[in-house]
């Protein structure tokens, strides 16, 4: 979820159990798709090998991208409704639709030279994503010394064919969704825990759904004077309404 950060404190504590993330990225590998055998591969091996190096959270942004964990912009309403407009899935064929500026509260022009000015300023990040076809989302929940972690992280974001990865502010722990060929699945959740326990705690979990809310999301948030809605009343209420948690839907197997 996105929330002001005056309020983070409040939702950690009430929550519990929650990863304030601070540096996240997602990452396509076209190279690991095999042409001649018409498939993905990933490499394993190389992952659970590159736990027992070291990576600073500075060369994986120099590496990857990302927030440079330093500088912070105000966004202004049109920076907004640009973000708001492709932060989910955005097809090319979209500038091509009439009713474009009904649809996305921006003209083709407008909107690009918007998103080129946020590229320039790496406040977002461009993804391009192919079809991903006999391929299986896979989670690992990471836990270890900062060193390990990152450069796990490191490997995972090299070495399968896609993935999200968000780190942890202590980063002690990361959190990384990623897409593996469907017969590597049980390598995942079975072994490979096992070849990385050494140095760190690693759950895995076959995720079989999974959802993300985005549509109007800054917008909904942004305020008429330019603050942030920080009023989370309603998502306390909701939590406290709550007397047992049940694991989220879609994630079966942890180990």
């Amino acid at each position: 979820m996105v929330v002001p950060p005056p309020v983070v404190e409040t939702v950690t504590r009430e929550i519990g159990n929650t990863l304030e993330v601070d540096w996240s990225v997602g990452v396509v590998n076209k190279q690991l798709f095999n042409p001649k055998k018409n498939r993905w591969e990933s490499r394993g091996d190389r992952i659970a090998t590159g736990a027992t190096r070291s990576r600073t959270i500075r060369q994986l942004r120099s590496e990857f991208g990302g927030w440079d964990g330093r500088s912070v912009w105000n966004l202004e309403t049109n920076d907004i409704t640009a973000i708001d407009a492709t932060a989910a899935n955005f097809y090319l064929a979209y500038t091509e639709m009439k009713g474009f500026e009904r649809v996305f509260g921006s003209s083709r022009d407008d909107l690009e030279d918007v998103l080129e000015k946020l590229l320039r300023r790496r406040i977002v990040g461009i993804v391009y994503r192919p079809q991903m076809l006999r391929l299986a989302s896979v989670l690992f929940d990471i836990e270890g010394e900062e060193a390990n972690l990152l450069a796990l992280v490191r490997s995972i974001l090299r070495h399968v064919p896609a993935a999200n990865a968000l780190v942890g502010r202590t980063r002690k722990r990361s959190v990384v969704m990623a897409k593996v060929p469907v017969e590597e699945v049980r390598y995942y959740l079975t072994e490979f825990p096992r070849e990385v326990e050494h140095v760190l705690h690693v759950r895995t979990a076959r995720l079989v759904s999974f959802r993300s809310y985005q549509n109007t999301l800054l917008q909904r948030l942004h305020r008429s004077d330019g603050t942030w809605e920080d009023d989370i009343t309603a998502l306390l209420e909701q939590r406290h309404s709550q007397r047992h948690l049940r694991a989220p839907a879609g994630i079966e197997d942890i180990r």
